[in-house]
């Protein structure tokens, strides 16, 4: 490609990309987090396309040609997140959760963290957390499956979501990651026998320092190692979830989750299987004092595939075993972590005053804290649901017009100081 053609299809890129920035920056936006965004990422590419403008200057095709495919690379970075900021602000999301969900955001994860809360085309809700130096400030990127965003009673979920950029952000994995790497190891130690021949197994226990022998010539000790990390990140981040919307939060989960088929085989080691998630998110719930259904996560019984054997299988037993070793470490935690000061646990009264008020059709007229709205809409539609056995699909809608509103009314309260 001659360099005038180099330079043509560089201030089209750019062009394009602040005409697009543009537009979005245009469109409804619930609160300030986007528009500011959006006007940072349209100063960073503009400020890129001085930089080729300089470069120009210089005469020198290799440094025009590096300041251009800057330009490519500035864009591939930042195209994924002006498309999350656009469905941001589609109208199928349910733009009254904005506010009070920046709140929690804030309270947990620091004041300069930024929020986009967005519908996506994915059954799993996600959470992705921008850190580009060149940005302001880090941003949480929290997508909700876009069918269920008017759904008032998935929002819990956003807990669990938050707890991944708490995890990395309060690096909680250099405390507990010893620990961990360390319950794989002795895991291993004690079925060297079942794990590799004889002879070889031998040979480890014989070393100076069997430990570290296991870890280098058994390849399925690294592997171990990563799922339990990734294992007890997950178990942290339903605990967290759990810490801010009580029981509301399993019941949102089993939602999205359960049931499965009979026997499903379990595929995601990253995750406990679903018996022992479910054990502990019941154990953390007792622990914050929150009421769990004794039925909950009866349905859900996935087991290891019997094709996985030898030494692949231990290399999950391990990274479960590992994960319930560190537990009660993960529950402490959270509740380190999650101060009542900045996370307020469930208020009974107010949840009281809420279902009486929903099971009036009308909406509440108080302050009252996210999780507390949500708690009480669960509970709301479990009563329903166990009177009749069956909801009504216009029940729901309803539901969540109450919360909506409730959550319009505390808004309105706190802006006002009432």
């Amino acid at each position: 490609m001659i360099l005038a053609e180099t330079l043509a299809s560089a201030e089209l890129r750019t062009r394009l990309a602040l005409r697009q920035i543009d537009e979005i920056r245009r469109g409804e936006h619930t609160h300030n987090h986007p528009p500011v965004i959006l006007a940072e990422i349209a100063e960073l590419i503009d400020e890129n396309h001085k930089e080729l403008e300089r470069a120009v200057l210089t005469g020198n095709a290799d440094i025009i040609r590096n300041r251009a495919a800057d330009l490519i690379t500035e864009l591939d970075t930042y195209l994924p997140l002006l498309g999350f900021i656009l469905r941001s602000s589609n109208v199928r999301n349910a733009f009254e959760v904005f506010d009070p969900l920046i709140a929690i955001c804030s309270a947990v994860l620091g004041e300069d963290v930024r929020l986009i809360y967005s519908s996506e085309w994915d059954y799993s809700p996600f959470t992705e957390t921008f850190t580009f130096p060149k940005l302001q400030n880090e941003l949480v990127v929290v997508g909700l499956p876009a069918h269920e965003s008017s759904n008032s009673l998935v929002i819990p979920v956003v807990g669990h979501e938050l707890g991944h950029a708490l995890w990395y952000r309060a690096d909680v994995i250099s405390q507990l990651g010893p620990g961990i790497e360390g319950d794989v190891i002795a895991y291993f130690i004690r079925h060297l026998d079942e794990v590799v021949e004889k002879e070889e197994a031998d040979d480890i226990r014989s070393q100076a320092a069997p430990e570290i022998a296991v870890a280098v010539f058994v390849p399925e000790v690294g592997r171990a190692q990563s799922y339990a990390k990734l294992q007890c990140e997950e178990v942290f981040c339903d605990i967290a979830g759990i810490r801010l919307f009580g029981a509301s939060y399993l019941r949102a989960f089993a939602y999205l989750v359960f049931p499965s088929p009979k026997g499903f085989e379990r595929h995601a080691f990253e995750y406990p299987n679903y018996q022992t998630r479910v054990r502990y998110m019941i154990s953390a719930a007792k622990y914050f004092g929150s009421v769990v259904s004794p039925t909950f996560g009866d349905d859900y019984d996935d087991v290891l595939s019997k094709s996985l054997v030898g030494s692949r299988r231990h290399m999950v037993l391990a990274a479960d075993e590992a994960t319930e070793h560190t537990f009660d470490k993960l529950l402490a935690e959270v509740d380190r972590l999650f101060p009542v000061a900045i996370a307020p646990k469930i208020d009974e009264n107010k949840v009281a005053e809420l279902i009486a008020a929903f099971s009036l059709n009308r909406p509440g007229d108080d302050f009252y804290n996210l999780p507390d709205i949500i708690e009480a809409a669960w509970r709301r539609y479990s009563n329903v649901l166990n009177e009749s056995q069956t909801v009504n699909f216009a029940f729901v809608n309803g539901l969540n017009e109450l919360v909506f509103k409730t959550i319009e009314v505390t808004e309105f309260y706190r802006r006002t100081g009432r």
